[in-house]
């Protein structure tokens, strides 16, 4: 099973997060995902309660936002309510190997994750320069574009006045 699972084509991971929304610290994820994987199953976490303040856009912005930085990538989307992350990768067709995450997940996806040796969780660490997606948030609400285009993706720039929309 180990052996097929690092067979070209096998070697899959996920990304799980809120993407409120897709942040240059996202970025830095995906982009390490792409290029040591085959593929990257996405899957948007939706909080049970109605906290627009922390969960203002909808799944299928999210994704069209993902699907704009990464256009020529074959990405897979979930969607969850739970935190569970076997529950979570068994919602994806594809073979998963490793769970990418930030430094304040770490420890808790190697704990979930103890019984299962042939997974792996690998820690993409915060620097004092990373991006909050609650300062994009913030930077939205705010309407100050200068601010929000040094957060996120060039590609989600032209994002702003939609986002916008959602603090109105």
């Amino acid at each position: 099973m180990i052996l097929s699972k690092q067979m070209k084509g096998s070697n899959g991971s996920m990304i799980s997060g809120r993407f409120q929304p897709f942040t240059l610290g996202h970025k830095k994820m995906f982009d390490l995902a792409f290029k040591k994987t085959d593929y990257v199953v996405v899957n948007i976490v939706k909080g049970r309660k109605s906290d627009l303040a922390k969960n203002p856009f909808p799944s299928e912005l999210q994704k069209e936002m993902i699907r704009a930085v990464y256009p020529t990538k074959t990405i897979e989307f979930t969607e969850s309510f739970s935190g569970n992350l076997i529950t979570i990768m068994n919602k994806s067709e594809q073979n998963i190997n490793v769970f990418w995450c930030g430094t304040d997940r770490y420890e808790s996806y190697k704990k979930q994750l103890q019984r299962n040796p042939d997974l792996r969780v690998e820690e993409i660490k915060r620097s004092s320069d990373d991006i909050s997606a609650t300062k994009v948030r913030k930077a939205i609400k705010n309407n100050d574009f200068e601010t929000f285009k040094k957060l996120v993706p060039i590609e989600i720039h032209s994002y702003f006045d939609k986002l916008k929309q959602f603090f109105i």
